[in-house]
């Protein structure tokens, strides 16, 4: 070690007793107290926040969940109101088909399709 780096240690640690009672006297102090509660608090009110604004988003998607279940009644509804003045004329709009329609009419295209390669390579 040189002299200068044995004089800065040297008062590096001559303050260093000093340092440790002051950094004491802080955090037994009132204000050391203050200061983590109000972070503590701070951290608590956004949590209540957060949880308030969490149920409102729950209530608006509610909500818009049962709107959209209306519209898609009443059009389903129009559709086959329409369908059965029409019948067979009548469009078929697949997002409105159930599941097993959607199987049968795929089943019955491709039949059809199967019949007009045969007759076609006949």
């Amino acid at each position: 070690m040189n002299f200068i780096q044995l004089h800065e240690s040297t008062i590096a640690q001559a303050g260093k007793d000093k340092k440790m009672e002051l950094l004491y006297d802080y955090l037994i102090s009132p204000q050391f107290k203050q200061r983590v509660e109000t972070v503590v608090s701070a951290f608590d009110r956004m949590r209540k926040d957060l949880a308030q604004e969490k149920q409102a988003m729950e209530r608006i998607w509610s909500k818009r969940e049962k709107q959209i279940e209306l519209v898609m009644k009443g059009t389903t509804g129009l559709y086959g109101d329409l369908q059965g003045i029409a019948g067979a004329y009548l469009p078929e709009i697949e997002a409105l088909q159930m599941p097993y329609q959607l199987e049968v009419s795929n089943i019955e295209q491709e039949q059809e399709q199967n019949a007009d390669k045969i007759s076609n390579d006949t």
